[in-house]
């Protein structure tokens, strides 16, 4: 059985973190819709796709407390 990463180790964490740095960013150099709407949606997008993963991984017969 293959186990669940922790969130942090996922590629979908570090893409969100760039967008989301690159939003902060952005809304520092006088530009805050475009970062705050980046920022927005790549929370969104990983909170999403780490969802999508854990049933996934639970539908397989995984348990995301557990370690295997």
């Amino acid at each position: 059985m293959d186990s669940l990463k922790a969130g942090w180790r996922g590629s979908e964490f570090w893409l969100a973190l760039v967008v989301v740095l690159t939003g902060a960013a952005a809304v520092g150099l006088g530009y805050p819709w475009p970062g705050m709407v980046g920022a927005s949606v790549a929370s969104l997008g990983y909170g999403l796709a780490r969802g999508l993963s854990k049933a996934s991984f639970a539908q397989r017969g995984g348990s995301a407390s557990r370690v295997v």
